[in-house]
């Protein structure tokens, strides 16, 4: 049997999502699937190239260790590009196994959701040989039928309890719809009583409104010096390091040494390089007119274990994220007033508004 919009709507409650939460849909099935945001060509090219130019470089090295020997300089450098491959695969593959299944890409069909409350009566564990394993919920939907299997991402799923009030979301396929499911904390639904057709809407998050796009690029621009202050002089040091060293190595003629001095260079260089690529893909999003979320938060010193931290609170005082970056310790002091923004929906950046 296959289930239409209108099927959805008047049999189980389902909602037209409006586009704040469309937004925020988006913003998480970014996340989940690891797609490319805001258009940063450059940081994208250098995420997806890296560790293909990682493992190009591992193979070479080793099939020139079994014709001429795996020398201590070259094993070394082996295991410099194995830690750092998978360094750099350890986020994707953790985003895979996160997942669920949950695969939709809204960029090539409707980015537009449909929405229903609900309550999570079951958690259920799917596990899959070579699979990510499906994390799902028995879901009672307002409208009081059930949906069995509706899958969340581990993260998420780990957070509900029996019992707990859910969101699931459909979307539209074409020809059908699928599910998936998010914690009530992601979008919130207003309940007016004796209004059953109350609209959702998200209550931690609000849109960038075009007065605070100036306040954030300025922030951003005084992000960037503090940055600069904590961390340029020893990038720029351990540059001038290996710079040194594949000059000394040039000189020798060491071939291993050659391709060691090389690849430190290049990777300090790909640190400089991912900086600007990071700062200039946010700065274009805030120019532009790509709909971004913030959440306005007071700074709030902290000690999270032993490293020092900051707790972003609302007027609530519920504590919305918690930094513990050396750039926010150095920059925030109590009580001062911050804007959180979404680039990502799982981890914002905070900024310190004047």
């Amino acid at each position: 049997m296959v289930i239409t919009e209108n099927d959805l709507k008047k049999d189980y409650g389902f909602k037209d999502g409006l586009p704040v939460q469309d937004a925020v849909i988006q913003q998480f099935l970014i996340v989940i699937q690891d797609l490319p945001r805001h258009g940063g060509i450059l940081q994208l090219i250098i995420k997806r190239a890296a560790p293909a130019l990682l493992m190009v470089l591992f193979l070479a090295c080793f099939v020139s260790g079994l014709y001429k020997g795996f020398h201590q300089a070259l094993l070394m450098f082996l295991a410099i590009l194995a830690f750092t491959y998978i360094s750099q695969s350890l986020p994707g593959i953790r985003q895979i196994w996160n997942s669920s299944g949950i695969k939709y890409d809204f960029r090539r069909r409707s980015g537009h959701f449909l929405l229903c409350t609900g309550v999570c009566t079951q958690k259920n564990i799917e596990a899959r040989k070579l699979a990510p394993s499906i994390y799902s919920a028995r879901v009672r939907l307002s409208s009081g039928k059930y949906l069995d299997t509706v899958p969340f991402a581990k993260s998420h799923w780990d957070e509900i309890p029996a019992g707990g009030r859910v969101f699931v979301v459909a979307a539209n396929e074409g020809s059908s719809f699928c599910f998936f499911g998010l914690p009530q904390p992601v979008l919130q639904i207003s309940s007016v009583k004796g209004q059953e057709d109350a609209p959702i809407r998200t209550t931690a998050l609000r849109p960038i409104g075009p007065e605070d796009r100036p306040k954030i690029l300025a922030a951003e621009k005084e992000r960037i010096q503090i940055r600069r202050q904590l961390y340029l002089k020893n990038q720029l040091l351990f540059t001038g390091i290996a710079a040194a060293f594949l000059i000394f190595q040039l000189f020798r003629l060491n071939a291993n040494g050659i391709m060691l001095g090389f690849f430190m260079l290049l990777a300090c260089c790909a640190i400089h390089i991912s900086n600007y690529a990071q700062d200039r893909s946010w700065q274009k999003a805030l120019r532009g007119k790509k709909e971004l979320f913030c959440a306005d938060a007071a700074a709030h010193p902290c000690q999270d274990g032993k490293r020092a931290a900051v707790a972003f609170k609302n007027v609530e005082n519920r504590v919305l994220f918690t930094s513990r970056l050396r750039d926010d310790v150095c920059w925030f002091r109590e009580g001062d007033r911050a804007l959180l923004v979404y680039y990502n929906p799982q981890k914002p950046t905070a900024y310190k508004i004047h």
